[in-house]
């Protein structure tokens, strides 16, 4: 057996395995998935009734140890459009030029774009072939 014939039938075992591998990757994730949406109704079933009722201080023991009601802020995500705003509203406070406050909010953003660390990775992406409309 030539050697690239070694190569080329290890190269489709490795790739029968990789592709056996990804779809049960994603018939867990949708699992998964199932799981989380069953959650969170839950969790909203029993935050709905611990607000109805006014129940303080929930802690429920458990075996592994316990679930309690909590409240926690979160922030929105930082995304471009939100930066942009915000530089417009700082420099607009600085300034009662608006064309100016915002000329000077994108430069810092351009600034900011610009500052991100760009990284390069190879690696395999399966992508999966659409079918036409109409066709099965």
């Amino acid at each position: 057996m030539a050697i690239a014939s070694k190569v080329e039938t290890e190269l489709k075992e490795q790739i029968k395995k990789y592709v056996s591998l990804d779809n049960y990757i994603k018939q867990e994730y949708a699992r998964l998935a199932e799981y989380r949406n069953q959650k969170k109704t839950l969790e909203n079933n029993i935050m709905h009734l611990i607000k109805t009722h006014e129940i303080p201080n929930v802690e429920i023991t458990l075996p592994d140890g316990y679930l309690q009601c909590v409240e926690k802020e979160t922030h929105s995500p930082l995304n471009q459009t939100f930066l942009k705003n915000a530089f417009v509203s700082y420099f607009s406070e600085k300034t009662s030029n608006l064309i100016k406050a915002t000329q000077e909010a994108e430069e810092l953003l351009d600034f900011v774009l610009k500052q991100r660390e760009t990284r390069k990775e190879r690696g395999l992406r399966r992508v999966s072939r659409r079918k036409k409309p109409g066709m099965q």
